[in-house]
Formats: structure tokens, sequence, C-alpha cells
């Protein structure tokens, strides 16, 4: 055990009327009984209690703090319990803690505590879990249970107390995060392993965990103990006993290599994209130099409008093959620099749904099928194949259409050739909020202004641009 504090135990109080009752009860009740103040400082203690803790009623009353026969973890785990019961109800409250009798043998006990009404003392009453009645044995085979999928989960458990500090980890989280579990129990998470720049993430994920609110929070970093980050997702879910909030959970994934075999995957599936409009580029090289700079256009709007990666890849990827449709055309039509006839203009206008009908089986997890289709459609219905307008376009469209107009305008076309940039832009300006989203014709607009859209070279094209 630790060392007690030898202050002069207080001397005991005579009571009168029903307080007499209640120090009869308290004294001589089956159950062991504690009066602690709010600094965990035993005041009274029934022989039951000071039995259980292996010394004389001298040695406890006055002398004996909780936290020289609780672990450092429960002890924090009752402070933030009492001071958590002060600021709620006198509702009863309870832990399952390991006691450290005077013999040094532990010994686990559920603990009950209830908050008096006049200074904010507890009365503590202690229940052995290693009774042999049958609620104990099924107390004792639940609490089991969750300790051995605690302690075996493959996935970082940490529990949090009362306020949000750290009360257990589980071996994996250990593994995982390379800390000692004394190094982390009674710290907060955000000031162990949220790296600097995620802080504010952090805390609020933090706030809403523990006001009894559940958290997902897909991939983030978090920092190992040797200064290294690990990639992981995050689940934050509330404890709750008999309707009371207990504290919370923390369940860390390691998604590290999940991470690495998906950006493997998608990198190769860029690499066949790009493929693609290499092998569009030997039959018809103005279709696919202009898709490639329609993929660098919408790229560059897309993240000035602060979409996510996810996102912005799936917009690459349909811009790389919104005119795929065009393989079916004959390239003296794409390329003709004359004239073209009413038929030959109906072959050009059939390339969005010629295009979806390629992609539409494709299964991707972009709409890029639909950006093939759409991508000549305009929010106010003048655009073709279907006339389609407003909310029926995507982001992904929006993007798609204005940055193909722009492209088509600022590049050398078989037939002319480029036209200045600031007649492209103007162009922007006159289709906003009509033919263009405004937030992306903004974009454009500011993209050109502060020089990072330049006019494009080369003698490449397409010969459906013209309108």
């Amino acid at each position: 055990m630790k060392h007690r504090r030898e202050t002069a135990a207080p001397r005991r109080v005579q009571q009168t009327g029903n307080e007499d009752r209640y120090r009869v009860l308290f004294e001589h009740s089956s159950t062991p009984m504690t009066l602690t103040d709010r600094q965990l400082t035993i005041i009274l203690a029934n022989a039951r209690a000071a039995s259980l803790f292996g010394l004389s009623r001298d040695q406890v009353e006055g002398r004996l703090h909780w936290g020289e026969v609780l672990s450092a973890g429960d002890t924090e785990q009752l402070k933030n319990l009492a001071a958590h019961a002060v600021a709620a109800s006198s509702d009863p409250t309870y832990l399952r803690v390991r006691l450290l009798g005077a013999s040094g043998d532990p010994r686990d006990v559920f603990l009950e505590s209830v908050v008096l009404p006049d200074d904010g003392g507890m009365l503590v009453s202690l229940t052995e879990a290693d009774g042999d009645s049958e609620e104990s044995r099924e107390a004792r085979h639940q609490y089991g249970v969750f300790r051995s999928l605690f302690a075996n989960s493959s996935e970082g458990i940490m529990r949090l107390d009362l306020a949000g500090r750290i009360a257990d980890v589980n071996p994996a989280f250990v593994r995982m995060f390379g800390f000692r579990r004394d190094e982390l129990i009674g710290r907060r998470p955000v000031d162990v392993i949220v790296p600097p720049s995620l802080k504010a993430e952090g805390e609020r994920a933090l706030e809403k965990t523990i006001r009894g609110g559940g958290v997902a929070l897909g991939r983030t970093t978090r920092l190992r103990a040797d200064g290294r980050e690990v990639l992981v997702s995050i689940l934050g879910t509330p404890v709750v006993v008999d309707g009371r909030y207990e504290g919370a959970f923390g369940i860390y994934r390691d998604v590290t290599g999940q991470h690495q075999v998906q950006d493997r995957l998608a990198d190769a599936f860029i690499d066949l994209v790009e493929t693609t409009s290499r092998a569009m580029a030997s039959t018809d090289p103005y279709t696919a130099g202009h898709q490639r700079r329609v993929g660098r256009l919408a790229d560059m709007v897309g993240r000035r409008l602060g979409l996510d990666d996810d996102m912005l890849q799936g917009i690459y990827v349909g811009a790389m093959l919104h005119d795929i449709g065009k393989m079916s055309i004959p390239s003296t039509i794409l390329t003709k620099p004359g004239a073209l006839s009413k038929e030959e203009w109906g072959i050009i206008r059939a390339h969005p749904m010629r295009g979806h009908s390629i992609l539409a089986d494709a299964n991707l997890p972009w709409p890029v099928a639909d950006m093939a289709m759409q991508h000549h459609e305009r929010l106010d219905g003048s655009g073709y194949p279907g006339g389609v307008t407003g909310d029926e376009l995507g982001t992904e469209v929006r993007i798609l259409a204005a940055c193909d107009v722009l492209e088509a305008m600022s590049s050398n076309r078989p037939y002319r050739p480029a036209l200045p940039m600031e007649e492209a832009r103007r162009e922007v300006m006159r289709g906003r909020g009509t033919r263009f989203d405004s937030e992306v014709a903004n974009a454009i607009v500011e993209l050109i202004d502060a020089g990072q859209i330049q006019p494009s070279t080369g003698y490449e094209g397409i010969a459906d641009d013209r309108l």
C-alpha cells in the first residue's frame, strides 16, 4: 500500500433523532460503506469497509485517501464521477474498480457513490465482485466477456472517463501508437496523439463524444510515440449504464495499408484512363489534347472550390473521358477545316450519347457516364442533347461544362486560331448564372486573373466546339 496521511482522526460527532438511526444503519450495515469528502479523503468508515481495506477504523478515518487504495486511473474516474454527479444530480453512480488492500492483494469491487446534498461529500458503498450470488456470477461473466473483447481486439480501443481523459487502453492501442499504458492514463487524447494541425478537429470530436454523442471520423492522422503519423479511422461511442452516461470509447483502426492499396489501385486506374486518352490521340489528336487540358482546368477549378480529393479525382477522370464518344466519328469530320453539313453536325452532336453508352456499364465510383452525356448541357436548358436544366446537373458536370468551353475558345482550332484569353473570360462571365454555374464561373475568372490559367498552345482542338 501507498503511504497514508498522518493526520489526526476526527472526533466522532454525537448525533440525535433521525441522524442517530442513519448512523446505526451506517455502522451495522453488512455493506462496506464510507463517507468521503470532495478531496476523496475517507472521513468515516464502517467496520465492514475498514475490514475490506485491511485496516483499523482509526487508520482509515481522516487518514486514508482513495488514491492510496485505488490505481491512478480508478482514482481519476472516481474524482470525475463525483464532479459530474455534483453538477448533474444526486443519483447513484457506479464503477468497477480494483481495490489495493493492506496485504497488497488486489480485489475487484463494485463501487456505488451518492453525492450528499449538503457539502458535496459522497457516500460510497462497496460490493465485492467475487461474491457467489447469481447476480455476482452474471456480473463477473459479463465483465469477463467485455475484458476479453477489450484485451484481444485487433483494433485499438481507448476508454475515456467523464472528463474526456484516458482511463484505459487495450494492448492493440499500445502497439498501434507505441506509448506505454501508464504514459496515457489520465491524459487527454488531444494532448497526446493528435497532430498540432488537427487539434481543432480533435477537440470538437472529443467534446461531442464526452457529451454522449457518437462520432465517426473518416481517414485522419494521429501521432505515435516516436513522432511518426499513422493513418487511422476512428469511431467514438458513448458508454451508457442504466441510462446514465459513464464515459466513452474511442475505437481506432490503422488504415495505412488499406490506403496504400487503394492509392496503388487509383494510380493504376488513372494510368489506364490516360492510356485510353493516348490511344485516342493516335486517331484523333485534337480530341485527346483537348481532354487532357480540360482535365487540368477542371482540377484547378475544383481545388479552387475546395472539393475533396475523391471528387477531384472523379472530375479528372470524367474530363479525360468526356469526349470518348467521338471515337466512333470519322476523323475526316472531326478535323474538317471548313463548314460542316447538317448531317455532319448531327453526327457530331450525337457524341455525348455515344460516350454515355460506352461508360454506362463501367461501374465507376463517380458519375463519369453522366459527365460524358451532359458536358454540353447548360443551366438554362439551352444545351444538348437533352436540354437538362438547373439542379439536374451535378457539380462535376457544371465544372466540366464551363472548362470545356473555356479550353475550346482559348485553343487553336482546325478552322481558326486560338481566341484571346480575355475574350474567353468574357464569354464565361456572360454565361455566369444562366448557362454556367455562378461559383464555377467565379473560380475560373479568379484563376485567369491570377495568371494561373494560360492560353493553350498547339494546333489542337475539336470541331464541335465551334458552338
